[in-house]
């Protein structure tokens, strides 16, 4: 008959190479940061002496990425909005970088930005909000589209989580036979800098530390920007997409955007709400093709709407009122690092008394000024 001891120490002899495998499987994924619980990756990134980028998946996460990661900074001024706002930097608060935070998520539209801001702590809520709107947005039906784009029926991150992001993590490993030694360095791989997130070991690119996008260095090629400035342009010609064809405003949306503004009031935020440029051969072909008249009925519509908050509204639609030109998008479409930076500095000066504590705004037109790389005015 076995004694305790040895039926014990067979036991653990049996069991251990199944743990040992299990911690593997799981350990990999967590160090890795694909299957990393949100809160030590937000801790990691706000107190690693080298900054880290980190790309959330799936979309869900990224909204849980975002509300935890403002939840956790505090920070006085949160920018908040599509893809379009994602190059806006915390370097642009050069007084201040660490109390601004981007919460931009791509493609989010107005039931994204509610989402956002209603499940921020009150105790985290901001002094100033940045809101950031894409043109389209006002145009009827063109709500429906975020449906089903971002889960954000989970604002809190799961320990059960780990399961499937682990299950993800080794799919995909396996599938694209990535070298588990690539995994264990955690670098990004076009910049080879820390980072967490199989997307971003992969193929580089993710949020900075500020909430930011690091997009991949091809994007930013001239070559690739013309060649993406000329299909947008068949975009426009067809009305797809983002460029959804429409002589009239969606009231729907105008009540949308109504709703998040009372709610941003009765928590005493500033806001400052703002359209971005398209790139000028874009926006020429939008006011030229006659198929877009919404566009100029924006402006005044939405700076009455803020205005009834005691809000302030500007419209960059049209790129002369910031300079920006065609290499200062990277498709005719998104702002570049440096044609973010005019939106803020144009804002700011306008706006001194509430920025001046965050930025000092003659460097910061020194810096625009002198850039040569409008994707790298601020090399990370």
């Amino acid at each position: 008959m076995l004694s305790i001891k040895t039926f014990f120490l067979r036991l653990i002899l049996f069991t251990l190479p199944v743990v040992l495998i299990t911690a593997f499987i799981f350990g990999l994924a967590i160090y890795s940061g694909e299957a990393m619980p949100l809160p030590m990756i937000i801790n990691i990134q706000a107190t690693s002496e080298s900054p880290i980028t980190y790309y959330p998946r799936p979309s869900g996460r990224r909204f849980q990425y975002k509300v935890m990661s403002i939840n956790q900074r505090k920070p006085d001024i949160v920018a908040v909005g599509s893809s379009r706002v994602l190059q806006m930097r915390a370097e642009l608060f050069n007084r201040d970088p660490g109390n601004f935070y981007n919460a931009g998520i791509g493609a989010s539209m107005m039931r994204e930005i509610n989402g956002i801001i209603r499940a921020i702590d009150n105790e985290s809520m901001p002094r100033i909000v940045l809101f950031q709107m894409d043109q389209y947005w006002f145009v009827p039906g063109a709500q429906s589209l975020s449906s089903g784009v971002l889960d954000m029926t989970q604002s809190e991150d799961s320990l059960l989580d780990i399961v499937p992001q682990t299950k993800s993590f080794w799919a995909e490993v396996i599938e694209d036979s990535i070298p588990l030694n690539q995994v264990l360095r955690r670098q990004d791989a076009v910049e080879f800098t820390p980072t967490l997130s199989l997307f971003t070991i992969t193929r580089g690119g993710g949020y900075r530390p500020d909430g930011s996008i690091q997009n991949e260095k091809w994007q930013f090629d001239p070559v690739y920007i013309e060649d993406r400035i000329e299909r947008v342009l068949k975009i426009v010609e067809d009305g797809r997409s983002m460029y959804i064809q429409s002589r009239v405003i969606d009231t729907e949306a105008l009540q949308e955007l109504q709703s998040i503004l009372e709610y941003l009031h009765s928590k005493d935020i500033e806001v400052i709400g703002y359209m971005p440029p398209f790139s000028p051969t874009i926006y020429q072909e939008l006011m030229d093709s006659g198929k877009y008249e919404y566009m100029p009925q924006l402006e005044p519509i939405l700076t009455a709407l803020f205005e009834q908050y005691g809000f302030t509204f500007f419209d960059f639609t049209n790129p002369a009122r910031t300079g920006t030109q065609d290499r200062d998008t990277w498709d005719g479409t998104h702002p570049s690092e440096k044609a973010n930076g005019l939106i803020y500095l144009h804002i700011a000066k306008q706006m001194p008394d509430l920025f001046d504590d965050y930025t000092d705004l003659a460097v910061l037109d020194d810096v625009l000024s002198r850039t040569e790389n409008s994707f790298m005015v601020f090399p990370y």
